[in-house]
């Protein structure tokens, strides 16, 4: 779903998209990202589960994901996000610290 805001009217409205109707399945790596890689050069935390081993690393909302596993989150296209995480059972995440306002 994407989200519109018009600061200008005060006006927020949603455009759906092909997934609006999957189920939801939470996340095993125990956090939710955006992928801000075009404006950021990272992955954001928008989430974390908890319990979690994300929680207990201490891994927080705003972070910046620069790296998984040693590979650029930017080398990784959104399609294959899901497939190169999924099998994943252990990660290591470099992180940098985001200015997000």
């Amino acid at each position: 779903m994407h989200i519109y805001l018009d600061l200008v009217n005060n006006f927020l409205c949603q455009k759906l998209n092909k997934h609006l109707s999957d189920e939801f399945k939470a996340s095993k790596l125990g956090f939710n990202y955006v992928d801000s890689v075009k404006s950021g050069n990272a992955w954001i935390v928008n989430g974390i589960y908890s319990p979690s081993s994300a929680e207990n690393s201490r891994l927080e909302i705003g972070d910046g994901i620069i790296q998984i596993n040693d590979k650029a989150a930017g080398s990784i296209s959104i399609d294959n996000q899901k497939i190169i995480l999924i099998p994943l059972n252990m990660l290591n995440l470099n992180l940098k610290e985001m200015r997000l306002f």
